[in-house]
């Protein structure tokens, strides 16, 4: 955990951080907020599930393919209409 957080750190140290939002099935260990909230000095939030947080991404991105590949609007009759 404390790998994470060095890493984190030096990924960060330039950009104008406010706050780290933790997300992914390694944030679930107990504790990972507080040693990165420690080590930043930085707020931390925790999703509520990180372990579907990249699943869901994966899907919207795909979701997001369809829709340019064939339209909206066709989207939108097909599901109306099956």
């Amino acid at each position: 955990m404390e790998k994470i957080a060095t890493i984190t750190a030096r990924q960060i140290e330039h950009h104008p951080v406010e706050k780290i939002f933790l997300v992914g099935g390694a944030c679930a260990y107990p504790g990972m907020d507080a040693i990165i909230e420690e080590r930043l000095g930085l707020p931390v939030t925790l999703a509520p599930t990180p372990q579907l947080v990249t699943p869901l991404g994966i899907a919207r991105a795909h979701w997001q393919s369809i829709k340019e590949e064939i339209g909206e609007e066709a989207l939108k009759m097909e599901a109306v209409h099956g």
